[in-house]
């Protein structure tokens, strides 16, 4: 859960509000943001203020998509790091964000097994015939 008095630091909000918009798009949101448990207070040193944030959300659909694979999103953390400089009185963002945690949460990561709870897919056949993703243990036919 988020600590109110981090968030209420005014540069976590600068930090928040520039990343909100982005990652609300790809995740709906369900824990939010929170301090990164290794550097849970802003450092702040020489004009420069270093943020570490996780946030939690769940991974958005396609809207196109068959039902069933909406209804089995995955939730994940997506962690990292935001640099704050000022110039010209006006805050830059500099963003480090540990995509590849990300695409191993969702089981993408080619060539190494994911650590989160990824399920297997291979392309199947529904009752018409037609070409689906299906469990890798399911019963239905692959297509030839």
């Amino acid at each position: 859960m988020s600590d109110p008095k981090w968030r209420e630091h005014p540069t976590v909000k600068q930090v928040i509000e520039d990343l909100q918009a982005a990652l609300s798009e790809t995740f709906e949101e369900t824990g939010g943001f929170s301090p990164a448990p290794d550097l849970p207070l802003p450092f702040e040193a020489d004009g420069h203020a270093v943020v570490a944030w996780e946030y939690r959300g769940k991974e958005r659909v396609n809207p196109l998509a068959r039902k069933k694979f909406q209804d089995d999103r995955r939730e994940v953390v997506v962690r990292g790091v935001t640099v704050v400089t000022m110039v010209d009185k006006e805050p830059l963002f500099h963003r480090y964000i540990d995509w590849a945690g990300v695409y191993d949460q969702l089981g993408m990561v080619p060539g190494r097994p994911s650590l989160g709870d990824a399920q297997v897919a291979m392309i199947g056949t529904d009752d018409d015939g037609h070409a689906i993703l299906v469990p890798a243990d399911s019963k239905s036919q692959p297509v030839s």
